[in-house]
């Protein structure tokens, strides 16, 4: 078991997309966000990589404010639906609000221009003080919704927004390609405990070094 966790983070390490700049591309193509992860254990190695390693608040964890994120969408967006995934995965702890102008802390979601071939970006973070992000910006490019490329677009992005910043090797959702369009049981967790705590919660006594 040890030796297969240690291959799992060694991969992950492998597998950061995660410029320090906050350019978050997501190009998923596979996979249907719908159906709960079982949550089990808690895995601080996981929640620290995917949260906190990053470094956006000196080692300690970073989120929205409120479990109630407000959501601006401008027109033409569509598949809006798929944000639910993380509402169901997190056993209704993180909710999305959809209002009608930019709110002062939270999404924004746009159509816009990204780079060829890839269906979205994750940018323009704000945060504050207390380690939590108040501002976030999907770009979604012409191709989206395609559904021969581009397929779970807006889910994956969400979870970027929301504070998974890398992205995973584990076949799921966050994967950089979408994986299977699932979010995978030790991600849900991680997010769902991540909501569960305030922002800028230091994990360093639950976080083994090294990883």
């Amino acid at each position: 078991m040890w030796k297969q966790t240690e291959k799992f983070y060694y991969q992950l390490k492998k597998g950061w997309c995660l410029f320090f700049l906050i350019f978050l591309t997501g190009c998923t193509t596979e996979g249907d966000p719908s159906g709960p992860a079982p949550l089990g254990s808690i895995d601080f190695q996981l929640v620290n990589y995917l949260n906190v390693s990053p470094g956006f608040n000196n080692g300690k964890t970073v989120r929205f404010r409120n479990n109630t994120i407000q959501v601006f969408v401008e027109e033409g967006v569509e598949d809006l639906g798929q944000l639910t995934i993380w509402t169901v995965v997190s056993n209704g702890i993180i909710q999305f609000n959809f209002v009608n102008m930019v709110p002062s802390e939270g999404i924004i979601i746009r159509l816009g221009q990204t780079a060829p071939f890839v269906c979205a970006t994750t940018s323009m973070f704000r945060f504050g003080e207390d380690g939590s992000i108040r501002q976030a910006t999907i770009t979604l490019g012409p191709l989206y919704n395609n559904p021969s490329f581009c397929r779970n677009t807006i889910a994956h992005e969400v979870g970027h927004a929301i504070g998974i910043f890398p992205h995973t090797v584990d076949g799921g959702l966050m994967d950089f390609d979408g994986g299977n369009g699932q979010v995978t049981e030790p991600v849900a967790t991680a997010i769902t405990y991540i909501y569960s705590i305030p922002p800028s919660t230091d994990l360093t006594p639950l976080v083994r070094p090294g990883f």
